[in-house]
């Protein structure tokens, strides 16, 4: 009951067949199990999660809207790259991406900056009492957070990215702003690279930045939560739960 309520509320987008922003910063090998139909469900434990992320991004967003009315929600942008720039503009859900377009949805857009919200568990400092280790710069920003960001920022002609983490394990929250344009170059590459997976094109790598890869384990989070078959990529290290627990709660 519990379980499958979760699931309903973390739909199919419809969209497995377009090219998305996230796809910029996760593994090329995933994107093209996605465009051919490979990949499978997350059990119902993972979509809770999603579901608390997306409740921790609206109350951030709302405590914005307050005092900035002129931050725009819901959004949808799909852009390109056109020569040697990254273009967007604002579509609606109806709208299919023509050939050579990105589609994605940026959390939350201001007249001057354009906002992304994420939760995520700090790490800990060992040597401090196993205090939470708050990030405050650029430079300690995750990479894929700071790709995300800073995409939809050129796309939409942004002179600011801003990312609001909340650690969801402490509470504590930071706010790391940043110019979009220090990851212009690497973006580019990346959008040229995406657009080189097709549906019928060859399997390629798995694509894992480093920043992904636990220092500890050797392992990147990407392959812990990775959909993909094992015969296609021995790699997977998702395990799906053989008994989703919420389904022995009995009322």
């Amino acid at each position: 009951m519990l379980d499958q309520f979760a699931r309903d509320l973390n739909p199919s987008r419809g969209d497995e067949h377009h090219y998305h922003v996230s796809d910029l910063s996760g593994c090329d090998r995933a994107t093209w199990a996605r465009f051919n139909g490979l990949l499978r469900e997350y059990d119902a434990d993972t979509y809770r999660k999603f579901l608390d992320g997306h409740d921790i991004e609206n109350r951030h967003l709302a405590a914005i809207a307050r005092s900035r009315p002129d931050l725009l929600l819901g959004m949808r942008v799909a852009l390109r790259l056109d020569f040697g720039f990254i273009e967007g503009k604002y579509v609606d859900e109806a709208y299919e991406p023509k050939p050579g377009e990105i589609i994605g949805h940026p959390d939350g857009v201001l007249e001057d900056a354009v906002i992304e919200c994420k939760s995520t568990e700090f790490k800990t400092d060992r040597n401090n009492g196993w205090a939470r280790i708050v990030p405050v710069t650029p430079k300690e920003l995750q990479w894929h957070y700071a790709i995300q960001a800073a995409t939809y920022a050129l796309a939409l002609d942004k002179p600011k990215a801003i990312v609001i983490i909340e650690c969801r394990a402490s509470g504590k929250i930071t706010g790391i702003s940043f110019n979009p344009k220090d990851y212009a170059d690497e973006i580019k590459t990346r959008i040229r690279i995406l657009l080189g997976i097709q549906k019928n094109s060859p399997k390629p790598g798995p694509r894992l930045h480093i920043d992904t890869i636990n220092q500890r384990t050797g392992q990147s989070w990407l392959c812990k939560n990775c959909l993909i078959p094992k015969t296609e990529c021995d790699l997977n290290r998702y395990v799906v739960p053989e008994v989703e627990g919420r389904e022995r709660i009995e009322l």
